[in-house]
């Protein structure tokens, strides 16, 4: 499911840069030219799947095109005056905002209710791009958990759009995809990491300090016939170590924030293991419909850096 990535954590609903101090600024100047050659290039927004899992992750690519004859300094996609807005699609096609826009305006209050000007963030990044030429940049919805930080957006079965505006550029395109119903299946596990964490509870002091025994989790999702094996890629937190009843307890009671599928079966994971190395690698074996044992093992910091990219 995990195609080139670049950040997003980056959150879907990105910083703002606004306004302009003065227009012979030097960097006004090379702000306001960056911002006409973003408008000038093409935008084509993907996602990295059709359908999916309430609560998946989801990772969306922005390709650019230069379809100019000359060389363009352009906002690099997915930075700080770049924004998501997530919709619900109704049955009659209309869409439905589900977290409210942020404002691009140049215009701010002061604390006197005046108008005035916002200086803009003159430290933008850009990248160039050469007659003709395109780049590919990807982000990933890990840091809301969902799809444009929305609790609806991808939680919820249903049709979704997500609509992308490129900075200052005035340019907005979008992207479609669905929420597929889904059930836990039989199959859960909570496994212990070989390190632990430690916090001091809020108010209490140096010595109040407590240790947070961290686990990962696995389980199953069962939709349209399929069964899909799932790992969360981000730790969850105890006070205290998990007895057996514990992990059975932890196993889903809530389900993990965002996660990614790992394999797939037309039946059930039968006698699912999930084992942690000292490296904390992590390894799931299973036994498929003839009885032959599978064995998946997954790189911790590839699982990890699918969160926090």
């Amino acid at each position: 499911m995990i195609k080139t990535r670049i950040p997003l954590t980056l959150c879907f609903l990105c910083l703002q840069a606004q306004g302009a101090p003065q227009d012979d600024d030097p960097r006004q100047i090379r702000y306001d030219k960056i911002m006409e050659d973003s408008s000038s290039v093409d935008l084509t927004m993907r996602m990295d799947r059709l359908e999916y899992l309430p609560g998946e992750g989801a990772t969306i690519s922005i390709i650019v095109k230069n379809k100019t004859t000359e060389r363009l300094e352009i906002l690099k996609p997915f930075s700080d005056i770049n924004f998501f807005m997530p919709y619900l699609l109704k049955p009659s096609g209309q869409r439905v905002e589900l977290v409210p826009a942020p404002s691009l305006s140049p215009v701010i209050l002061d604390t006197s209710g005046n108008v005035e000007l916002s200086t803009p963030n003159f430290d933008i990044k850009t990248v160039s791009l050469g007659p003709g030429q395109e780049i590919t940049a990807s982000t990933q919805s890990f840091t809301a958990g969902r799809i444009g930080g929305s609790n609806q957006a991808q939680e919820d079965p249903g049709n979704y759009e997500i609509e992308y505006q490129y900075g200052m550029s005035g340019q907005r395109i979008s992207a479609r995809y669905q929420v597929v119903p889904a059930e836990l299946g039989a199959s859960s596990l909570a496994i212990k990491m070989p390190r632990n964490e430690s916090m001091i509870p809020d108010g209490k002091k140096e010595g109040d300090k407590i240790t947070l025994f961290t686990y990962r989790q696995a389980f199953e999702l069962v939709t349209g016939g399929m069964t899909y094996l799932c790992v969360s890629p981000i730790d969850i937190s105890f006070e205290h170590e998990l007895s057996l009843v514990g992990k059975a307890a932890a196993r889903l009671g809530t389900r993990p924030d965002v996660f990614l599928r790992v394999a797939e079966s037309t039946s059930a994971f039968k006698d699912l293991t999930f084992t942690v190395a000292n490296n904390e690698d992590l390894t799931l074996t299973w036994k498929d419909t003839q009885g032959r044992l599978q064995v998946l093992k997954l790189d911790k910091n590839l699982v990890k850096k699918r969160a926090e990219d």
